[in-house]
């Protein structure tokens, strides 16, 4: 039996192809948004704790050398985790590329498919009428031979029992002449 795809079978496939994608990268976005929004909290309160503790710095008589040396450590440990999130917006945005990439190899992969399915359906529909034309020409064929076999007999037939006749003649003959001859 033959399977045949809709264009609604097929646009069901790819929309649902799609989705599946999408969710994907959505829950993959998800995840990494829920990791880094602890990060990035983290350092919006350290910004905050920065700039009060630079607002204090800059007040009169209140620069002490512990202070900012306090100050000069939050900036630093605020440098390396502005670093480290940078790293990690870098990582997510190659591995969304990636993503990306991979969505536009399976669709071409799948439009190859579509045109394989679309032309082996074309070749199948060529010779499934190819078979059925072959097929009544047999059949054709048979019946003439059966209709020629028909035929051979009742000339077969006809030729017997015209030499039945022949011979019945030629006997019939044979005994009328003897008859002339014996008168």
């Amino acid at each position: 039996k033959v399977l045949k795809y809709s264009e609604d079978d097929v646009q069901a496939i790819i929309h649902k192809m799609k989705e599946e994608n999408e969710e994907k990268i959505e829950e993959f976005l998800s995840a990494i948004r829920e990791e880094n929004s602890y990060e990035i909290s983290k350092m919006q309160k350290q910004i905050d704790h920065l700039v009060k503790t630079v607002q204090n710095l800059r007040a009169p008589n209140t620069i002490q050398a512990a202070s900012h040396n306090y100050a000069e450590d939050k900036i630093e440990e605020f440098r390396v985790s502005c670093s480290e999130y940078e790293e990690a917006s870098l990582h997510i945005k190659d591995q969304y590329e990636k993503l990306k990439n991979e969505t536009k190899v399976v669709e071409k992969q799948r439009d190859q498919a579509l045109s394989d399915l679309t032309s082996l359906e074309n070749s199948f529909t060529d010779f499934h009428q190819r078979y059925t034309k072959t097929k009544e020409t047999v059949a054709i064929y048979k019946q003439n031979e059966l209709e020629l076999q028909e035929t051979i007999t009742n000339l077969q037939e006809h030729i017997k029992q015209a030499e039945e006749m022949n011979n019945e003649l030629q006997q019939q003959l044979v005994i009328k002449l003897q008859e002339a001859n014996t008168t």
